[in-house]
C-alpha cells in the first residue's frame, strides 16, 4: 500500500480542495514538473481513504514511467515534491483567506517599493475590513496594532529628513495602546488556558510569572474594552472562586456586550461561567443551579454550542437535561430532548437520546420506564457506559431490587478498578458515589441516627461526587 505523509495529508482534503489543488499544480508559477501532476492524478483517484490493493508503489511507478524498471528513489523524489506543494497550497489558501494579513503584508512590500499612493489605498481598505468586523477580540487588537504601526512607520519612511511635516501627526502613542490591548488579551488567554490545563489534573497552578503580570493590571483603566474585562473576571473567578462578585460582573458584561464579542470569546466565557456554577453547586450553593440553567439557555439562544460540523455536542445535550431537571423545569426539558435530538451527530444520537429520556423518566419517578430506556443504550462509549451504569444502580435502589443492586455495585467497582482507559482523576466522583451508596445501604436496615448524620455530613462536604443531590435525598429519607 502507498501510505505516507502525502496520503495522510490528502485524506484531509475536501472534494473542493482536491479540485483547487489540481488547478494549483497546473499553474507553472507553482509547479513546473509534469511528473508531479501525473503522480497526483494517479493517487487522487483513491481519495479519501487511499486504501486499495491497486495502490502500490510498483503500480504507481508503472503508470508514471511505462516500460521502465522500478526505481524507488525516483518515486520518493516525486512524492516529496508533491507533499511540499500540497503544504504550499494550504498555506497559500489560508493566506488568501485572511484578507487582513494579506493587506498587512502587501503594505510592507509597497512601503519598501515607495509606492505611496497604492500604500494609502491598500491601508484604507484594510481599515475598512477591520471596521466592518468591529468585534473586540485578540485578533482585532492584533491587526489594529499592526495597521496603525504600519501607517505611522510609513509616515516616517516617506518623509525622510522632513520630520517636521509629520511631528504633529505621529501616532506612536496609539500604536502602543493597541499593542498593549493585544498583549493583555493574549496574556490573559494564555494564563487562563494554563490554569485550565492544571485544573484537569486537579492541581493548582503556581506561577510567579503569570501572577505578577496579572497583578499589574488595573482593570479600571479598561472600562471601555469589554473583552479585556471579560478575561480579567474569568481569571478572578478561578483565583478567587469564593467571591461570586466576579461571576456576576462577567455575567453583566456578557449581557451588555454580546454583539461586541466574537464567537470564540463568547464560547469561552459561557464555558468558564458554567464551570464556576458547577463548582459552587458542588460546594453546596444550590442557588447556582438556576444560574447554570439560565447560562445553558443563553448558549442555546446564541447557538454557541454548535460544533464545527454544526451539530450539538452530546455532552452539552446531556448537561442541559441534567441542569433543567435540577431546577424542576421538567416540561422544558422534555421539549428540549425531542427538539434538539436531530442536532446530535448520528454516531451519538440514539444513545444520548435514550439516556436523557431515561434521566427525565427517573426524575418523574417512572422508574420502570427509565429502566427500559437504559436497556436500549449501546455501550460503545466509555463515559456513556459510566453514566448509564450509575443511573442503572440508582434505579435498582429506587425499585427495591436489593440483590440486583448489590451485584451491580460490585460489578461497578470492578469496572472502575480494571478500566485503564479512564484517567484516575475521572474515576474519583464515581468511586465516591459507590462508596457513599454502600454506606447508605449498610445503615438502611439498622436505623442509627449518629451514623446517618455522619454519612449525610460527609456527602455534603464532598466536592468530587456524582449524583450528590440524589445521595443526600436517600440518606435523609432513611
Amino acid at each position: 500500500m502507498f501510505t505516507n505523509n502525502l496520503t495522510e495529508l490528502l485524506k484531509t482534503f475536501s472534494a473542493k480542495e482536491t479540485k483547487e489543488f489540481r488547478e494549483f499544480l497546473n499553474s507553472s508559477y507553482f509547479n513546473k514538473r509534469q511528473a508531479v501532476s501525473n503522480l497526483y492524478e494517479i493517487i487522487i483517484k483513491f481519495h479519501p481513504d487511499f486504501e486499495n490493493k491497486a495502490l502500490t508503489k510498483q503500480n504507481i511507478f508503472n503508470k508514471l514511467f511505462p516500460g521502465k524498471k522500478y526505481n524507488d528513489s525516483s518515486l520518493r523524489v516525486l512524492t516529496h515534491y508533491l507533499t511540499d506543494l500540497a503544504q504550499k497550497y494550504l498555506a497559500h489558501k489560508r493566506f488568501e483567506t485572511n484578507k487582513l494579513e494579506f493587506k498587512v503584508q502587501l503594505d510592507q512590500e509597497l512601503t519598501e517599493r515607495k509606492q505611496n499612493k497604492l500604500f494609502e489605498k491598500n491601508l484604507t481598505g484594510a481599515f475598512d475590513i477591520l471596521k466592518k468586523a468591529d468585534i473586540e477580540s485578540e485578533e482585532y487588537f492584533y491587526y489594529k496594532y499592526r495597521l496603525v504601526n504600519d501607517r505611522t512607520y510609513h509616515q516616517y519612511v516617506s518623509n525622510y529628513a522632513n520630520y517636521e511635516k509629520i511631528i504633529d501627526r505621529s501616532d506612536w502613542e496609539n500604536v502602543f495602546k493597541d499593542f498593549k490591548n493585544f498583549y493583555l488579551v493574549k496574556f490573559m488567554i494564555m494564563y487562563l488556558n494554563t490554569m485550565n490545563f492544571y485544573a484537569l489534573y486537579n492541581k493548582k497552578l503556581k506561577s510567579e510569572v503569570f501572577e505578577k503580570e496579572f497583578d499589574k493590571i488595573r482593570i479600571a483603566d479598561f472600562e471601555d474594552i469589554a473583552v479585556l474585562k471579560m478575561y480579567y473576571y474569568m481569571i478572578k473567578m478561578n483565583t478567587e472562586s469564593s467571591h461570586s462578585e466576579y461571576y456576576f460582573k462577567l455575567k453583566d458584561i456578557l449581557l451588555k456586550n454580546k454583539v461586541n464579542l466574537n464567537k470564540f470569546d463568547l464560547i469561552g466565557a459561557y464555558v468558564h461561567s458554567g464551570a464556576y456554577c458547577t463548582k459552587r453547586i458542588s460546594e453546596g450553593n444550590t442557588g447556582f443551579e438556576r444560574e447554570l440553567f439560565e447560562l445553558y439557555k443563553e448558549e442555546i439562544k446564541e447557538k454557541t454550542y454548535l460544533l464545527n460540523d454544526n451539530s450539538m455536542s452530546p455532552i452539552f445535550y446531556r448537561n442541559v437535561v441534567r441542569s433543567g431537571l435540577d431546577v424542576h423545569e421538567t416540561e422544558w426539558v422534555k421539549d428540549f430532548i425531542n427538539t434538539f435530538k436531530p442536532e446530535l451527530n448520528k454516531k451519538f444520537r440514539d444513545n444520548y437520546y435514550y439516556y436523557c429520556l431515561a434521566l427525565y423518566e427517573f426524575n418523574m419517578k417512572n422508574f420502570e420506564t427509565s429502566l427500559e430506556l437504559i436497556s436500549k443504550i449501546k455501550y460503545d462509549e466509555i463515559y456513556m457506559k459510566l453514566n448509564s451504569k450509575t443511573l442503572h444502580i440508582q434505579l435498582l435502589y429506587e425499585l427495591g431490587y436489593e440483590d440486583s443492586l448489590i451485584d451491580a455495585l460490585e460489578s461497578f467497582r470492578h469496572f472502575l478498578n480494571k478500566n485503564k482507559f479512564i484517567p484516575e482523576i475521572r474515576k474519583i466522583p464515581f468511586n465516591n458515589f459507590h462508596k457513599f451508596l454502600n454506606k447508605i445501604i449498610s445503615v438502611k436496615n439498622r436505623i442509627n441516627k449518629s451514623e446517618q448524620d455522619l454519612i449525610q455530613h460527609n456527602i455534603s462536604i464532598e466536592k468530587n461526587l456524582t449524583n450528590k443531590k440524589w445521595l443526600l435525598e436517600k440518606v435523609k429519607s432513611l
